[in-house]
């Protein structure tokens, strides 16, 4: 743990609200955008403009795999198969230390500051 002092700590906070606070109305708004677009497209996957491609709206996205195994157990089956994985919960227990030390490192800042 360190104290920072307020005056180094206080005013990085504030301004991380308001530019947190304006990428959520920018997300928002892009969102609307994005959709309003797609609207425009309807089924076409290409929109043209003045003779060019102004965007494009296709299918090729990731699966859908849930909706395909329900729609098509037999093939989901054919097609599952497993994955090794690290068991990190286990690992955790047995090797607290070495779990600890190779964990990565996020920046979590609480929505209201705390107390001084």
């Amino acid at each position: 743990m360190t104290v920072a002092g307020p005056a180094e700590v206080l005013p990085l906070l504030e301004r991380r609200r308001e530019l947190k606070a304006r990428e959520e109305r920018v997300a928002d708004e892009l969102r609307d955008v994005d959709n309003r677009l797609k609207a425009v497209a309807g089924e076409a996957e290409i929109v043209k403009t003045q003779g060019a491609v102004a965007f494009t709206w296709k299918q090729n996205g990731p699966l859908a795999t849930k909706r395909f195994a329900v729609a098509h157990p037999d093939l989901a089956t054919k097609y599952t198969h497993r994955v090794e994985a690290l068991d990190t919960k286990r690992l955790a227990a047995e090797h607290p230390d070495e779990f600890r030390a190779h964990r990565a490192r996020r920046l979590v800042v609480p929505k209201e500051p705390a107390a001084a």
